[in-house]
């Protein structure tokens, strides 16, 4: 009698509209960066996870580093987004500390991404990436508008860089603390993170009053 033959596994179902595999890539990799942290992207990992073959994604990233360079690009879009939906609302003076919250929460929530923007593999590329590029100025010109609008018009260039470096660093800094630093161990644990957003908020608000002395 004749063995039943067992069920063919079924083939990986593509996970990507047909056409358009370049935007899945770069989806998929955002994922993966912001869950698992940008060491593990790959151009073989991401292609089991979307069910092509391994060599698809080379038609697009024909190497880690400039698919990590439009992963980092994207990254710095939504964080400049972010930067400037919040200061929407706000005044001119309280929109720049509304920035300086928005900053430490995209790199609270999303640590991975933050981590990668500021990677300095990024910069030993073989071929710099002029999206990135554009994308980071973009983002730092977002921080400097804000600054600018803090200070006044009658603000120089260069009060406007040192205003926009003291923002920039005073956030960068509080997220660092918490997303490598001790931060995350003071204290009880219960409650930690929404204490240390308090602190943080705090802090640059304060900062903001100080901006005119720099």
């Amino acid at each position: 009698m004749p063995k039943p033959r067992s069920p063919s596994k079924p083939e990986p179902k593509s996970q990507y509209h047909h056409g358009d595999l370049r935007r899945a890539l770069v989806e998929a990799a955002l994922e993966v960066a912001d869950r698992e942290g940008f060491e593990a992207l790959t151009t073989r990992a991401l292609a089991r996870k979307l069910g092509v073959s391994h060599a698809a994604p080379a038609r697009h990233f024909p190497n880690r580093g400039s698919l990590l360079a439009e992963v980092a690009a994207e990254a710095f879009e939504r964080f400049a987004r972010a930067l400037a939906h919040a200061a929407k609302p706000h005044t001119a003076e309280a929109a720049f500390a509304a920035m300086g919250r928005a900053y430490v929460r995209f790199a609270v929530d999303h640590p991975g991404l933050l981590r990668l923007m500021f990677n300095p593999e990024l910069e030993t590329l073989a071929e710099p990436s002029e999206r990135l590029q554009s994308a980071s100025d973009h983002a730092y010109a977002v921080l400097q508008s804000g600054a600018r609008q803090a200070l006044g018009d009658a603000a120089s260039e260069a009060d406007v860089a040192a205003a926009a470096f003291y923002g920039w660093s005073l956030a960068h800094g509080a997220a660092s603390l918490w997303i490598d630093g001790p931060l995350r161990k003071y204290g009880p644990p219960q409650g930690a993170k929404a204490r240390f957003l308090a602190q943080a908020d705090q802090a640059i608000g304060a900062s903001v009053h100080a901006l005119k002395a720099l």
